[in-house]
């Protein structure tokens, strides 16, 4: 008996533990935004071209007893919650980022993307069975990230439960002027029954006078391919 009140304890102090909530005030923004689209040889002619907008976001932040700051984010997106997230700034210490969902910006997201492109950002312009072009790091939906600034050196680290555990991590220097390079590496769904996925990018990025000039290399490899490459290699070496 006195064991299982024991059992018990532990578990109701694990739980007070690892749970936070805390009241406070939310601002509100929003943006007044009108639009007229139509195009010939669409769906658009048969109905009504005109729409507005339809997002407000709620956020909050305030001061703990140790100095940090904590914020709260919320977009609500046609009737939906879309974008939420908490934010906890620790000054020097760093600052720790969970996502509710759709909110990324930790790990390799944080150098997965620094090509410049003067009407479209890179994802449009290559095919989706590339993902995109770019390394898409851990999942968005219960994402922990955390992200370290050390002089000219910015470090950031990311990881979200699921199939396994997807964790991804980036690295930006800026200590030279108008320079910056990057590198980020990932392991992505490595629960999947297909293995996931390894990601690795570097890149440099140049801006003088008007111009930017950037370059980046990312290679996303599937285990599976590379478990049946692997394969391939060896029966030709046994056959030969």
């Amino acid at each position: 008996m006195n064991k299982l009140t024991k059992v018990g304890l532990t578990a109701l102090a694990s739980s007070l533990v690892v749970s936070s909530a805390s009241a406070g005030e939310l601002g509100v923004s929003g943006s007044w935004s009108w639009s007229y689209d139509d195009s010939d040889g669409t769906a658009l002619e048969n109905g009504n071209p005109m729409s507005m907008g339809d997002s407000v976001t709620f956020s909050g932040s305030g001061e703990t007893d140790q100095g940090w700051t904590a914020g709260v984010s919320y977009e609500l997106d046609g009737g939906n919650f879309d974008d939420y997230k908490l934010t906890l700034d620790m000054g020097d210490s760093g600052s720790l980022t969970f996502s509710g969902a759709s909110v990324t910006g930790s790990g390799i997201h944080m150098v997965n993307n620094i090509i410049p492109a003067a009407d479209t950002a890179v994802q449009s312009m290559t095919a989706a069975t590339t993902a995109y072009g770019v390394a898409r790091g851990a999942g968005a939906t219960g994402n922990l990230g955390y992200t370290l600034t050390v002089g000219d050196i910015k470090a950031s680290a990311e990881m979200t439960k699921g199939a396994g555990t997807d964790r991804s991590y980036g690295i930006q220097y800026t200590g030279v002027e108008n320079l910056t390079v990057v590198a980020g590496m990932g392991d992505v769904n490595p629960g999947n029954t297909d293995g996931g996925s390894e990601e690795h990018t570097m890149g440099i990025k140049y801006a003088v006078g008007g111009a930017t000039l950037a370059y980046q290399v990312t290679e996303v490899d599937t285990r599976l391919l590379m478990e049946l490459m692997k394969t391939q290699l060896l029966l030709v070496y046994l056959l030969q």
